[in-house]
């Protein structure tokens, strides 16, 4: 954090002031930012809420949803992806309106293991 704070003081030239702090945006996953807490909530019927979409058409790639993710599910998506390598940041997203995560390729079966071993 120390670092960030220089780097982001050398930028700016100045010292930031107290009412303005700066946050900086990044969408690659940052190991050393805290993650928070997270959750997936089960279904009444004790199932996980991870689905599998095929491609529409025969080139495209087949999509994983993960749905009723309550906290940082920017997190979550980063400890996925650091338990599963076939899972790469380019093709994977956080749709922050319905805090869903939606991941491209067949990972379903790794994605619902690493769930289950989990929660």
């Amino acid at each position: 954090m120390r670092q960030q704070f220089t780097t982001m003081t050398a930028r700016l030239g100045r010292m930031p002031s107290k009412a303005q702090p700066i946050i900086e945006h990044s969408w690659k996953f940052r190991p050393e930012i805290s993650h928070g807490f997270y959750f997936v909530k089960r279904s009444a019927t004790g199932n996980l809420p991870v689905y599998f979409e095929s491609g529409r058409h025969p080139n495209s790639l087949p999509i994983v949803t993960i749905r009723n993710v309550s906290g940082n599910a920017q997190g979550l998506l980063y400890d996925i992806c650091k338990a599963i390598p076939q899972i790469k940041p380019d093709r994977a997203k956080v749709n922050s309106n319905t805090n869903t995560i939606v991941i491209k390729g067949d990972v379903y079966e790794q994605v619902l293991h690493v769930l289950q071993t989990a929660f």
